[in-house]
């Protein structure tokens, strides 16, 4: 199974960001083998709306079974769900 951490940082000791659409990476955690890979997000960071929406395409493209975020905000895991179901 696969996670995704928003983080500050490109290492898994890096401190998780509260932002998920705007989070500098995302890193993307390998349960089974104890890898990960990280996603730059700094593309993201920089638009005025769509944040989110970009992020998340982004990230259920690596197939993520579960994300990891300080803050689930109610837009974003509808969106979450809605992307994951299709």
């Amino acid at each position: 199974m696969k996670i995704v951490i928003t983080a500050l940082g490109k290492e898994l000791t890096s401190k998780t960001d509260p932002k998920f659409g705007r989070a500098k990476y995302h890193l993307i955690y390998n349960l089974d083998n104890d890898e990960f890979e990280v996603i730059d997000n700094e593309e993201n960071m920089k638009r005025m709306g769509g944040a989110g929406i970009q992020a998340a395409e982004n990230v259920v493209a690596k197939v993520l079974n579960l994300f990891l975020q300080d803050i689930v905000d109610r837009m974003l895991l509808k969106l979450w769900m809605d992307m994951v179901l299709r």
